[in-house]
């Protein structure tokens, strides 16, 4: 199991990485998947902290 979060990842991108480890490992992948919560974190790593809607928004796509 993978936890992800979309405010750090492309979701086109991290749907192609998934589906290649997801392949590699004969379909044993699973993704949890979470909205962002810690602005301080998102700094830090230099990406841009939505607002609350927005990340929801991100995570659904």
């Amino acid at each position: 199991m993978v936890a992800v979060r979309p405010t750090f990842h492309n979701p086109a991108l991290l749907a192609k990485q998934a589906a290649n480890i997801d392949h590699i490992s004969g379909g044993r992948l699973s993704l949890n998947v979470v909205s962002s919560w810690w602005r301080d974190e998102a700094t830090k790593y230099g990406v841009g902290f939505e607002q609350h809607d927005d990340r929801y928004a991100r995570t659904a796509e």
